[in-house]
């Protein structure tokens, strides 16, 4: 799932910004229960939207919230869903990660349990060549991240359909093998644009040697697997990926994040929550950190940030993570939660500033 998708719900945000989200399942006995919850979580909304606005509102608003409920098949769901309501914006996305049952109506879209689940989540891309065909998965651990393809795959090789006697010398084989791993690598390019994960190639040795030589990618690779694998028992073989790339990513991810703490200027990391609000506005904060179990309540007075054990008006904010993540996001920062069962910093949120 790419970062864009929580910055267009951040854009698109005006009051007001309904949120609506659920722990999913995949499979029976869960997804049989996964209507009925959010049928609760549809009268919870009701209850909302009449508490906040005129009743000819209300209704308008919940209308279209059940022309979205509708339209979901929960045959397709995933780990977590989420309903997202408002002038601008109408959609409904499945995630691979768990979501708590929520209704959020708000100024802005409840993004924090969105950003806490790609920030947990260990991502990365799953290559499969051979000189007929090429696809591209995205992974979220042991899970698929979607059931949508991803742009432009898979590839097939149309040389592959050549004159058959034509194929049968090795260089002119060889050679179509080159053009398709070459076109191959240019669309690999325009993923990695819209968001670099780490990448795991699959293929026989010979084919993945050949790619090897030819890619512009090596630096995203962390693992190859031998043998051919296809869609239709991707499942069985994504937990051998997971088994063997697994450790490497949470130790990579905890060594990310250390470094960025540890390797830079004490004048340009920032604790203060206070602070954190003005410099994430200001366009200042390059990198957020944040336990992921941190949250706080806030008020805004004069431009400066009030801390609050819990909100008391209206315009209060129940957690001004999500606002401090989502100022960071806008302005080309990057945002990441940690654990501190994994990662123990003695501050449940830090700032690495830009200057």
């Amino acid at each position: 799932m790419n970062i864009k998708f929580v910055e267009d719900l951040i854009k698109g945000a005006s009051y007001p910004s309904i949120t609506v989200t659920l722990k999913t399942h995949r499979t029976a006995p869960g997804v049989t229960q996964d209507p009925i919850n959010l049928k609760n979580l549809r009268n919870e909304l009701k209850s909302r939207l009449e508490n906040e606005m005129d009743k000819r509102d209300a209704q308008m608003w919940l209308k279209r919230f059940d022309t979205f409920i509708d339209l979901i098949d929960h045959q397709n769901n995933l780990d977590g869903l989420g309903i997202f309501l408002g002038e601008k914006v109408g959609m409904v996305k499945r995630f691979p990660f768990d979501l708590p049952n929520r209704v959020v109506v708000d100024k802005n879209f409840a993004t924090r349990d969105l950003l806490v689940g790609m920030s947990k989540s260990l991502r990365y891309y799953v290559l499969t060549l051979s000189k007929e065909t090429a696809d591209l998965f995205e992974a979220n651990e042991d899970r698929f991240a979607d059931t949508t393809e991803i742009e432009g795959f898979p590839m097939e090789n149309p040389r592959i359909h050549a004159n058959s006697l034509e194929k049968s010398f090795s260089d002119t084989e060889d050679r179509y093998t080159e053009e398709f791993f070459r076109e191959v690598d240019e669309k690999l390019a325009e993923v990695m644009k819209q968001e670099p994960l780490p990448l795991v190639i699959i293929g026989v040795r010979r084919i993945r040697d050949y790619f090897l030589k030819k890619t512009a990618h090596q630096q995203h690779l962390i693992a190859q697997l031998d043998g051919s694998r296809d869609a239709g028992n991707a499942s069985t073989w994504l937990n051998d990926i997971w088994k063997e790339v697994g450790k490497q990513l949470q130790s990579s991810k905890k060594e990310r994040l250390e470094g960025m703490k540890n390797n830079v200027s004490p004048d340009l990391v920032s604790s203060y929550i206070t602070d954190i609000y003005k410099l994430a506005r200001e366009g200042r904060v390059k990198n957020l950190i944040v336990d992921k179990s941190y949250h706080q309540a806030a008020r805004i007075n004069n431009g400066n940030l009030e801390v609050l054990n819990k909100p008391e008006n209206a315009d209060d904010y129940d957690d001004v993570i999500d606002e401090v993540a989502e100022q960071t996001i806008l302005n080309g920062g990057q945002v990441d939660f940690f654990d501190n069962k994994n990662v123990a910093f003695d501050q449940p949120i830090f700032a690495i500033l830009r200057y």
